[in-house]
Formats: structure tokens, sequence, C-alpha cells
């Protein structure tokens, strides 16, 4: 009887130290449910987050082809517009020259123009006076009578 009871109380602590077991693990379990749990949500929100990402990722990386391909064009525009402004300093410079020709050309003829008028004037006030003959013969031989104020010098 003596190890029947010891048998009894072996198999009390046994079932005593089992439940505790049981209780504790149970108790664990509960917890790792919980962290399972909430692991579960924290991946199904970073799935989410994920294709949310990719999602924005794609639109960035479109955006970006558009503006690459915005800025080719630009850039193509940029170094036409660069060669026009060339060209047109080029005009201007061929343009700059054959004016300063043309008003050098015009200054040298309004230069003349104002040399033959003052000759002209210079006419008119001093008038070139008529060649006399040297010979009364050549006054003869003209017919045309000759001044009297030069009579004199005739004879």
């Amino acid at each position: 009887m003596k190890n029947d009871r010891v048998i009894i109380v072996v198999i009390a602590v046994i079932a005593v130290v089992t439940a505790v077991w049981a209780v504790r693990l149970n108790g664990s379990y509960v917890i790792l449910e919980n962290k399972k749990i909430e692991l579960e949500d924290k991946l199904s929100q970073a799935l989410k987050d994920k294709d949310f990402i990719g999602a924005q990722l794609s639109d960035l990386e479109k955006k970006l082809n558009a503006q690459a391909e915005e800025n080719n064009i630009l850039a193509q525009q940029l170094e036409e517009a660069k060669n026009t402004i060339k060209e047109f300093q080029q005009e201007i410079l061929r343009l700059t020259e054959s004016r300063n020709k043309i008003e050098n050309q015009l200054n040298s003829l309004m230069e003349s123009k104002a040399g033959d008028e003052r000759s002209a004037q210079a006419e008119l006030i001093n008038p070139p006076v008529p060649a006399l003959p040297t010979t009364p013969t050549t006054i003869q031989e003209t017919n045309s009578p000759a001044p009297e104020n030069l009579m004199p010098l005739i004879q």
C-alpha cells in the first residue's frame, strides 16, 4: 500500500506538473499565435506597400523617361537655336561690313559732289575769263568784234 500511495503521489505530481506545463504551454501558444497574427498583418501590409511602391516606381520611371525625352528634344532645339544665332551673327557682321562699305562710298560721293558744288559756286563767283586771242589775226578770223577795252591790247 505504501507503494500504491507513492505511485499515486507520483502520478498526482506528474499530473500537476503536466497541468502546469500545459497551462504554460497554452499561454506560450496563445502568445505565439498572437505574434503570428501580428506578423501576418505586418507582412500583408508590407506586401500592399510593396505593390503601392511598385506602382509609384513604375509611374516615376514613366515620368523620368518622358522628361528624358523632353530633355533630348530641348537639347536639340537649343543646339538649333545656337546654330541659328551663329548664322545671324555672321549675317550681322556681313551686313555691317556692307553698310560700312556703302557709307564710305556715299561719303566719297558726297565729298565729290560737295567739291563739284564748291567748284560750281566758285565759277559763279569768279567766272572764267575767256581766253583772249594772242594775235590780231585770230580775232579777225573769228569774225567777232573785239571788246572796246581790249582794243589797246590788240593794237
